[in-house]
């Protein structure tokens, strides 16, 4: 099997490890990645299993889990552009919760101050 898929797909997976890849394409292209993931994955494993009993069958398999791969590997390049656009949203999000616990944290702080002098 090509490594190179296998490790784009890893390189992907790090990529967007807390990106929320549920509101890609509609909800659509998360169903789709984890059962092409699966699927070559369990391809694998069982090709790695018959590869000393029947040696033609495991690598039937071997080549239909690449060819998942190389499906999902083409999933993974048409949602590029939405991807960057997950990661992008969810490093805004995460900046807009940061900036607002350190306002609400100054505000709390301010308050404590104006009923510390009236009390």
């Amino acid at each position: 099997m090509n490594l190179s898929i296998h490790d784009s797909v890893l390189l992907f997976e790090k990529q967007t490890r807390h990106v929320d890849l549920t509101v890609l394409q509609n909800g659509t292209f998360y169903p789709k990645y984890k059962s092409l993931r699966s699927d070559a994955v369990r391809a694998v494993r069982k090709a790695k299993i018959l590869e000393s009993i029947n040696t033609s069958e495991a690598l039937d398999i071997y080549q239909q889990a690449y060819n998942k791969y190389s499906e999902l590997e083409l999933l993974i390049d048409t949602t590029a552009p939405d991807v960057h656009w997950a990661r992008v949203h969810f490093t805004v999000r995460r900046a807009l919760q940061v900036l607002l616990w350190i306002l609400s944290a100054v505000a709390s702080g301010i308050i404590s101050i104006v009923l510390a002098d009236l009390f």
